[in-house]
């Protein structure tokens, strides 16, 4: 079982690496996420925003709420789905989601 879901931690992630995100257009990338949450029975909902002074960006983060039901600490998960751009350089196909030894 447990080797299991690391081989499904693995495809997950290798479905996300797949998926061009550069920043300001990771759309792709949130909407994925949502589908997964949901999918997996993770209520999730995006939260859209703009940054007008600088960029004039209108964009939209995915996130969920997961109650316990007990009492205690909250904790929060925060993280990226955006990317840099792709540059000269790169020996590998970076949306291959190939492994290499333990990589």
């Amino acid at each position: 079982m447990e080797n299991n879901k690391f081989n499904e931690t693995i495809t997950l992630l290798q479905q996300l690496v797949q998926i061009r995100s550069p920043y300001f257009e990771e759309n792709e990338a949130i909407e994925f996420a949502k589908n997964w949450m949901e999918n997996n029975g993770i209520p999730a909902k995006f939260h859209e925003y703009t940054e007008e002074k600088v960029t004039g960006f209108h964009g939209k983060n995915v996130y969920s709420i997961v109650e316990s039901g007990k009492t205690g600490p909250t904790i929060y998960f925060n993280g990226h789905l955006d990317t840099v751009r792709l540059c000269k350089g790169w020996t590998k196909d970076p949306f291959g989601g190939e492994i290499e030894g333990d990589r």
